[in-house]
């Protein structure tokens, strides 16, 4: 995969995979200049922010290694940052641990390579630049494993590598080697300060992300419990308590989960939202229905709730008196309705760019939908003329007369009556690729009939069958 930008000069090449770097694909690289060298290869766009925002859920996920995680301290960040004092020896050592992040990431599909020193620069450069997969820097040898490698593996601009390689000094052993007075009066201050930072002589800043605390309220009986009216005041007080602790934080959930730990099985019961909210009131009465259909069964030792997912709550401008309909009834139906009769039952259409009508939209649980309150993307949906505001999902065979081969209905009987045809539209001809089975082969008409009534049939091209789509009426 070759991935590329455009920058001032045309499109160019910002990252490539190791198959592209075999064939000689850099950096930089025009992207015509890219295309001529791997062929048929895949080339996609450039998408920083998708990728910082891959990279910060890959975070999340590292933190079951270490609490500390960060971005690179650089622009645009590649990779991630992991302090692991105190913590590789959970995970037998050093070198395991890295063996065992990499088949990790490799069972989801990602190839990374990792490197673990005493320095952030010393192990960037190790990863960048020493074609190893994973690769454990002894303490003290920073210095012996950079010597070899480039001038670029110290993260340095573009620039300060160009005048480098002009006064031939390629590897970082050969900048070591010469004094550092006259690096000091010839280059960048920059130069000296990451031949520090990577040697260790200089600390680094790292903005380490710590993980948020969970808000969970816990209860444990002192003895279990089978009456189900204590267990849902004691819930009520649980969410009541974690309701206080959104709000403190100015925080609001989407996602509420209780938990009943009988003796030796747990229940787990979670509502959704459509909108973030720290309302202990409106979340204990979703819980409430949700639990209607929940049977204890055992006894009940302990109680557990947990706002899962969080988001910042957000103000909104309040009417004296809001007007029927309003997003907030609309969300507050929404929510109580999934939580009575469950995810699947609770659905909304949502259009799919696809010419077959039968495949051109597809439900999906309401409650899933965060943005179902706001203006709906209509990108995926034809204009009105062309699609009827009712499809059926089966098309219905009827009778239809031609005058012409292949040409427009003049007639056709449908329900028992018969429909003169006075204006037609088309023929809109619809084919699916062959790599979907059962192909379709269709010619579409909008017809008009002589009671003012608009459908949309189409003939079936490999049998020459008539049938009913849709209406317009």
């Amino acid at each position: 995969m070759v991935l590329f930008h455009e920058a001032r000069n045309g499109l160019r090449v910002v990252a490539c995979s190791r198959s592209a770097m075999a064939a000689g694909v850099r950096r930089d690289m025009p992207l015509a200049e890219a295309r001529t060298l791997v062929g048929d290869g895949r080339f996609d766009q450039h998408d920083p922010s998708a990728d910082c925002e891959a990279l910060h859920e890959l975070g999340e996920w590292c933190r079951r290694y270490t609490p500390s995680v960060a971005l690179e301290p650089m622009t645009p960040a590649e990779s991630l940052v992991l302090d692991t004092t105190g913590c590789d020896h959970l995970h037998g050592g050093e070198g395991p641990m890295l063996v065992r992040i990499l088949d990790e990431f490799s069972g989801q599909g990602l190839s990374a390579r990792a490197a673990v020193a005493d320095t952030l620069g010393a192990a960037w450069a190790v990863v960048h630049f020493s074609g190893e997969t994973a690769v454990v820097v002894g303490s003290g040898e920073s210095i012996d494993v950079l010597s070899p490698l480039p001038v670029e593996s110290l993260r340095l601009p573009s620039e300060i590598v160009g005048t480098l390689r002009e006064l031939d000094l390629r590897t970082v052993g050969q900048l070591l080697a010469l004094p550092r007075d006259s690096l000091r009066s010839r280059f960048d201050p920059l130069l000296l300060k990451r031949i520090d930072q990577a040697t260790g002589r200089v600390p680094e800043a790292v903005a380490f992300e710590h993980a948020p605390q969970p808000i969970v309220a816990m209860w444990e009986f002192e003895h279990p419990v089978s009456e189900r009216a204590w267990i849902c005041v004691m819930l009520q007080r649980l969410v009541d308590d974690v309701a206080s602790q959104l709000a403190e934080r100015f925080l609001g959930t989407v996602a509420l989960e209780c938990r009943l730990l009988h003796r030796q099985q747990c229940r787990a019961v979670t509502v959704g939202l459509v909108r973030p909210t720290a309302s202990g009131a409106h979340l204990w009465a979703l819980l409430e229905l949700k639990l209607e259909r929940v049977p204890f069964g055992d006894e009940v030792s302990r109680l557990q709730v947990e706002a899962t997912v969080l988001q910042p709550l957000r103000e909104r401008q309040t009417t004296l008196i809001d007007s029927p309909g309003s997003p907030d009834e609309a969300a507050d139906l929404i929510e109580r309705l999934t939580s009575r009769l469950g995810e699947a039952t609770v659905l909304r259409p949502e259009c799919v760019d696809d010419h077959q009508p039968e495949r051109a939209f597809r439900m999906r649980p309401a409650i899933r939908d965060r943005l179902i309150l706001t203006a709906p993307d209509l990108s995926a949906v034809r204009p009105p003329h062309v699609r009827p505001p009712s499809v059926w999902r089966e098309p219905c065979r009827v009778v239809a007369v031609s005058m012409v081969p292949d040409g427009p209905p003049v007639r056709f009987r449908w329900q028992g009556c018969d429909h003169q045809i006075v204006r037609s539209w088309g023929p809109e001809r619809i084919e699916t690729g062959w790599w979907r089975e059962g192909q379709i082969l269709r010619d579409y008409y909008r017809v008009e009939t002589a009671q003012w009534r608009r459908f949309w049939l189409f003939r079936d091209r490999s049998t020459g069958e008539w049938f009913l789509q849709g209406s317009f009426d």
